[in-house]
């Protein structure tokens, strides 16, 4: 592409291109990462529209809007009756925005924080119901705790079917990139990027280097050391005037910049000797503080391959039934020789063994009896060493209407089991009846015989 403020992700197998604008990334990135950080553990999903134009089997994503959620079932993106009303209305008013002029909404995303990037079935079911059209599309969204973000789209077949397991191509999201973000004052989801094609870029430009100061004391002094003589006669290093980012965008010029000779005020009784001195401090400062950034750049590498060793343990509840899930083909789970769940469901504590086969399955259905469910998974890996992962359940208490419903039926059964016993006890007294009448009759006949 010739506009370097936008990507591109395009799969073989994939019937549509999708561009996708940095900016709109960005945004994207800092709503993920709000929502991923509200809750110590897993953090809450959120979810938004996605705005552009579709040329021919194009789709550019130009433009968001967040959607509304009252994460009533917990912390994953589920919608309720209430949110898809607010949907609808906010679908029908964005039709209508003039911010949005000449834009189509083109689809959704969503975060996924306890899950890896498929589609579960309430993402496929507000996939369909939204956004029908064969040429929408849906983008999840995967946090994780090194701050980086894995991403995927899903796109519809030809024929209308949909690969909700995975995506035809995972992508990470681009590091943050200052350049690309010049008008931050303006709303999110309201930038517009210009029309593409070929644009004149800013080139950096560097001025010419400024003449030496003059000696302060013309004292003859004995001839430095090759060492000293090295550091006197470097040149201050200055910023350029215009300098641009990656992508080709100007960037704020920064403050001024002290060089070597300015941080030393000049003293007329100080030798030449004495300020080279002061500037090898400076130089050894400068030093540390590149060896700062990259010891930061590696711990930062270090955990995000960290990150994704996680087991993903998420809790996701159904009528009253919780369907614990974890990553069954993470490497703590393919080489564990066993593990547990440990549940507190209230003031209740469970604790469940489970058996490398078990472990293998990936899910777990519990029957919760309150609203605040904490769930810990404990896997042992050979030579004693644990990983540990929990997650947590908030939502409203189990309904009364269906506890007193269950306990009515429970009722019915007992007294269709008794029914069923004092039958059973009546056909056999009806069958021993039987039987002694047979023999009376046998009986009977053997005397009219004799």
């Amino acid at each position: 592409m010739s506009d370097a403020t936008f990507g591109t992700w395009s799969a073989v197998a994939s019937p549509l291109t999708i561009e996708y604008s940095l900016v709109v990334i960005e945004e994207i990135r800092q709503e993920v990462a709000e929502g991923f950080q509200k809750l110590s553990r897993g953090g809450i999903e959120v979810g938004g529209l996605l705005y552009g134009v579709k040329e021919e089997q194009t789709v550019r994503i130009m433009a968001i809007r967040p959607m509304s959620c009252e994460h009533a079932s917990g912390p994953t993106f589920r919608l309720s009756e209430r949110d898809r009303a607010a949907l609808h209305e906010q679908i029908r008013h964005d039709a209508a925005d003039s911010r949005l002029e000449d834009l189509v909404c083109v689809g959704w995303y969503v975060s996924h924080t306890r899950t890896e990037i498929t589609l579960a079935e309430s993402d496929q079911e507000i996939f369909s119901t939204f956004f029908a059209q064969p040429w929408q599309v849906t983008l999840v969204v995967r946090p994780s705790r090194g701050g980086n973000m894995r991403a995927g789209f899903f796109v519809r077949e030809p024929a209308g079917t949909l690969n909700s397991s995975q995506s035809y191509l995972e992508f990470n999201f681009p590091d943050r990139m200052a350049g690309v973000f010049e008008n931050r004052g303006e709303n999110r989801g309201e930038r517009r990027p210009e029309p593409r094609g070929d644009r004149p870029r800013p080139t950096a430009v560097r001025p010419p280097p400024e003449p030496r100061s003059a000696p302060i004391a013309e004292v003859p002094l004995p001839m430095p050391t090759p060492e000293v003589r090295s550091v006197v006669q470097a040149s201050p290093v200055r910023p350029p005037s215009n300098p641009t980012s990656l992508f080709g965008q100007p960037m704020q010029a920064p403050s001024a910049i002290p060089s070597a000779f300015d941080l030393i005020e000049p003293d007329p009784d100080s030798s030449p000797v004495k300020r080279t001195s002061g500037k090898k401090w400076l130089w050894l400062v400068a030093a540390l503080i590149v060896i700062g950034l990259l010891a930061a750049t590696g711990a930062r590498f270090l955990t995000s391959d960290a990150a994704n060793e996680t087991i993903s343990l998420s809790v996701l509840e159904r009528e009253g039934q919780l369907d614990i899930e974890w990553n069954r083909l993470a490497a703590p789970i393919s080489k564990a020789v066993g593990g547990a769940l440990e549940i507190a469901d209230g003031p209740q504590n469970r604790s469940i063994p489970l058996n490398p086969a078990e472990l293998a399955l990936g899910k777990f259905s519990y029957k919760r009896d309150t609203g605040d469910i904490q769930v810990r998974m404990i896997v042992d890996e050979p030579g004693g060493k644990k990983v540990q992962e929990a997650s947590r359940f908030l939502g409203p208490p189990p309904s009364s209407g269906n506890a007193e419903q269950l306990k009515t039926l429970q009722q019915r059964k007992d007294e269709l089991e008794t029914e069923v016993n004092r039958l059973k006890q009546s056909n056999d007294d009806q069958a021993q009846r039987i039987q002694q009448l047979e023999r009376t009759l046998k009986i009977l006949q053997t005397r009219q015989g004799n």
